[in-house]
C-alpha cells in the first residue's frame, strides 16, 4: 500500500456540521435515480401542504413505520425530494397525518394523533415564513349532551373532510370500543357560529348501518353477522377509512384486501347494501391496506395510491414495492413502487457499510437489509453499489442486490462489516444475521480469498436478540474485532474479544457504554466510530429511537453533543430527524478529506450526509485523491480549480514530480507504480499549504 499525501488545515472552532447531500448520483439497471437518498418508503399517508410559501402544495408523505414526513416537489412531471421543507412542519406529528383546511383560509391544516385522541394544528403560514398553532390539543365532541374527547386510536386512520358538504370538516372513524361500527362526528361550527371551526357532535354511532363482522365481511341495515364472527374484539382498532365520491373504502389490520362499499345514496343519507374486494390488485399485501385519491400525476384527473398501513415486521412482504399507483380515470395499475422506484429502497430496514471492494482507491457502498419476499420466502440480502464517480461528480452504480450470494442462507437482518481480519491480504466479511424462525442472531465470519469469493461461514458462539444492533470494531487496537451491542431497551454493551476473529472469546466489559441505561426512552441505539474532527481520535456517533444524532468525544463522555444539520435554503441550523432506528457509517468516499455519512433506517432506504464545515484553508486550490492511494491502483489524481503548477516530493525533499502544470478545472493523473510506500507532499507554486498525511 502506497501512502498518500493530502493537505488540509483545520480551522479553529470547527464543529460537526452536516447537511443532506443530493449531489451523489445512483444508477440502477442503467437508469439514474432521481431521489436516491430520500430514505425509502414503507407505510405511507399522502397529503398536500404548501411548505415553501409559493402557493403550490407539495406532496407530503408521512411514513407511519417511523413517524417521519417526507416532502416532494413536482418539477417537470417528476417528484423531487426536498428534505429541508419538512423543517416547516410541527415536530410532534405521530402515528397518522391528515391535512384539511378546517377554517377555509386556503391553507391546509394538520390533524394527527395524540394520546387523548386528535390534535389539530392551524396553519398560520405566510409567503415569508411557515408557522403553526395548536388549534386543539385534544379534539372534543358532544356525546349525549356532554363534551368528551373525540377518540381516534394510534393505529386507526380516520376519514377527515367535508363529507356532508356544509363547509366545515367532519370526521368518520370506527367506534374505538367495539370496532364494528362507524361513528360520524359532524362539525357543527357553521351551524353554531356561522364560521368554520372545530366544534363536533357525535350524531351517528351506526353511520351507514354498516357492521363489520370479519375480515372484509360486512352486513347492512341490522342484518346479523354469521355465527361466531360478530364483535371481533381483536379488531376493535386498526382500521382505515377513506371516503371518495361518497363511497367507502375500508382497510383492516390482519386482512389482506381493501374493502369497497358502494354508496347508492349520498353521505348525508347513505344507502349501503353490498361490498367487494376486487377493485384494486393488492392481494400481496399481508395486512392493513389503505387507499388515497388525488391527482398525483398532475393531469387533472384523480388517481389512486394503495399502500400498507403498518410496519412489515411479522407480516413479511416486499416493502421496496409497497406503494401502488393506479392511474385515473380507469384506475389501472401503473407501478407498484410509486416514488420507491426513484430511490434506494432495499425493503425493510437498511444497514449500510463503506469499503473499497474493487481496490480502486475509493469507497464502495454496501447495504444489508432485514428482508424481502422472494418466491414466498422472506430473507435478507446485501446490495453492492460500486463507486463509479469522482469527488467532482460522485456516483454509485448498483452491481448486485445479492452480494456474495448470501441469499442461499436465507438469513434475515444482515449487517455487514468488511476488512482483512486474518491479515492474509484478502478481504473478509463479518455479517450479523438471524433466521426468520428464531428470535436470536449470530455473527458469521466469512474468510475471503484472492478472487473475491468467500469460504463457508463460521458462526460465532455468541447469540443475541434479533432486535439488538451490533457494531464491530477493533476498539483496543489488538488486531481482533471487538463487539458493541445496541440493546433494544436502550443500553449499549461493550464486549472485548480475547480470542480471534474466527473463534472469538467475548468478555462483557461494560454494559452501560456511554452511560446508556435501559430506560425505555432511548430505545434501539446504534453507534458508529469515525474521526470527524481530524484530531487523531475517533468520535462515537450515536442514534436511537428519537431519531437524533449525537457525538461523544470518547468512551468516558456520557453527555453527547448534537450532530447539527445545516439548511442551505435558510442558512439555519437544526437537528436531524431521522426516524426511529438509524444504523450508520461514515467515511471519506474519495480520499479528499471530505467526510460523508450514510444513514440507514426502518424504511429500507438511506440518507447521504456531508460534513460541510470547511476544513481547508481559504487559499487552498488543489485536491489530490484517492488518499491513501493503493500501489495496485497506481494512479493519483490531482485537481485544481485554477491553472496551477505542482510539485511532488518525498519527506526528504527529493523531487518526485517537477513543475507540472494543471489546467483550470482539469485533473492530472500521476502514475505511482514506481513509488515506494511512504509519505509524500504535494505543493502548488501559487498556494501556501500546511500538509498532513492521512
Amino acid at each position: 500500500m502506497v501512502f498518500l499525501l493530502l493537505f488540509s488545515l483545520s480551522r479553529e472552532g470547527k464543529g460537526q456540521l452536516f447537511q443532506y447531500d443530493q449531489s451523489i448520483s445512483v444508477i440502477k439497471n442503467g437508469e439514474t435515480l432521481s431521489n436516491p437518498f430520500a430514505g425509502g418508503l414503507n407505510g405511507v399517508h399522502l397529503n398536500w401542504i404548501d411548505l415553501n410559501g409559493d402557493r403550490v402544495r407539495e406532496l407530503v408523505i408521512f411514513d407511519r413505520s417511523n413517524d417521519l414526513a417526507y416532502a416532494f416537489e413536482l418539477e417537470a412531471g417528476e417528484y423531487i425530494w426536498r428534505p429541508h421543507l419538512t423543517d416547516n412542519l410541527p415536530d410532534d406529528i405521530q402515528n397518522w397525518l391528515i391535512t384539511a383546511d378546517f377554517n377555509n383560509d386556503g391553507l391546509n391544516d394538520i390533524f394527527t394523533h395524540t394520546s387523548f385522541g386528535v390534535r389539530v394544528y392551524l396553519n398560520t403560514s405566510t409567503e415569508e415564513s411557515n408557522s403553526w398553532e395548536v388549534a386543539a390539543d385534544n379534539l372534543k365532541s358532544l356525546s349525549n349532551g356532554s363534551e368528551v374527547n373525540l377518540v381516534v386510536t394510534s393505529s386507526d386512520y380516520p376519514a377527515v373532510g367535508d363529507f356532508d358538504k356544509d363547509g366545515d370538516i367532519d370526521i368518520l372513524v370506527f367506534d374505538f370500543a367495539t370496532g364494528n361500527y362507524m361513528t360520524f362526528y359532524k362539525n357543527i361550527s357553521i351551524e353554531d357560529s356561522g364560521e368554520p371551526g372545530l366544534s363536533y357532535d357525535k350524531v351517528d354511532s351506526f353511520w351507514g348501518s354498516i357492521e363489520e363482522c370479519n375480515c372484509n365481511d360486512f352486513v347492512f341495515n341490522g342484518a346479523p353477522c354469521e355465527e361466531g364472527t360478530a364483535g371481533r374484539q381483536e379488531h376493535a382498532a386498526s382500521k382505515s377509512i377513506t371516503i371518495y365520491q361518497d363511497d367507502v373504502y375500508v382497510g383492516i389490520d390482519g386482512c389482506t384486501e381493501l374493502a369497497f362499499l358502494p354508496n347508492a345514496g349520498e353521505f348525508a343519507s347513505p344507502d349501503f347494501s353490498s361490498f367487494r374486494t376486487d377493485n384494486f390488485s393488492i392481494t400481496e399485501f399481508k395486512s392493513y391496506p389503505i387507499i388515497f385519491f388525488a391527482d398525483y400525476d398532475n393531469d387533472g384527473i384523480d388517481d389512486a395510491i394503495v399502500g400498507n398501513n403498518l410496519r412489515n415486521d411479522g407480516y413479511f412482504m416486499d416493502y421496496n414495492q409497497s406503494v401502488r399507483f393506479f392511474k385515473g380515470p380507469g384506475f389501472n395499475l401503473e407501478t407498484d413502487a410509486f416514488l420507491q422506484s426513484t430511490m434506494i429502497d432495499v425493503g425493510e430496514q437498511s444497514y449500510p457499510a463503506l469499503y473499497d471492494w474493487d481496490d480502486d482507491g475509493d469507497l464502495d457502498l454496501f447495504i444489508g437489509n432485514k428482508g424481502e419476499l422472494h418466491d414466498g420466502t422472506y430473507y435478507g440480502t446485501i446490495s453492492y453499489y460500486q463507486n463509479t464517480g469522482t469527488f467532482r461528480a460522485p456516483s454509485f452504480e448498483l452491481i448486485t442486490n445479492d452480494f456474495a450470494g448470501l441469499s442461499q442462507f436465507e438469513w434475515i437482518k444482515l449487517i455487514p462489516t468488511f476488512g482483512d481480519f486474518n491479515e492474509d491480504g484478502n478481504t473478509d466479511l463479518l455479517v450479523s444475521a438471524g433466521e426468520s424462525d428464531r428470535l436470536f442472531s449470530h455473527i458469521q465470519y466469512l474468510e475471503g480469498n484472492a478472487v473475491g469469493d468467500f469460504a463457508t461461514p463460521i458462526e460465532w458462539d455468541f447469540d443475541f436478540s434479533r432486535n439488538d444492533t451490533p457494531t464491530l470494531i477493533d476498539w483496543n487496537s489488538d488486531g481482533v474485532m471487538d463487539l458493541f451491542m445496541g440493546k433494544s431497551f436502550g443500553n449499549i454493551e461493550y464486549y472485548q474479544n480475547n480470542g480471534t476473529n474466527e473463534i472469538p472469546d467475548l468478555e462483557l466489559t461494560n454494559n452501560q457504554f456511554l452511560g446508556t441505561i435501559p430506560d425505555g426512552v432511548n430505545l434501539f441505539p446504534t453507534i458508529a466510530f469515525y474521526n470527524l474532527d481530524d484530531d487523531s481520535e475517533l468520535e462515537i456517533i450515536k442514534s436511537d429511537a428519537r431519531g437524533y444524532l449525537e457525538i461523544f468525544q470518547n468512551e468516558e463522555d456520557e453527555t453527547g453533543d448534537s450532530l447539527n444539520r445545516f439548511n442551505p435554503d435558510t442558512d439555519e441550523l437544526s437537528f436531524f430527524r431521522l426516524g426511529t432506528t438509524n444504523p450508520m457509517v461514515f467515511g471519506d468516499l474519495y480520499g479528499t478529506g471530505e467526510t460523508y455519512g450514510i444513514i440507514g433506517n426502518l424504511n429500507g432506504g438511506v440518507h447521504a450526509l456531508k460534513l460541510v464545515q470547511d476544513t481547508r484553508p481559504e487559499d487552498e486550490s488543489i485536491i489530490a485523491y484517492p488518499n491513501p492511494v493503493q500501489a495496485s491502483a497506481g494512479i493519483l489524481k490531482i485537481y485544481s480549480p485554477t491553472t496551477e503548477v505542482v510539485f511532488i516530493s518525498d519527506m526528504s525533499g527529493k523531487i518526485i514530480l517537477d513543475k507540472t502544470e494543471i489546467q483550470a478545472g482539469q485533473e492530472l493523473d500521476i502514475n505511482t507504480y514506481s513509488l515506494e510506500p511512504g509519505l509524500y507532499v504535494v505543493r502548488g507554486r501559487n498556494s501556501q499549504f500546511k500538509f498532513y498525511v492521512r
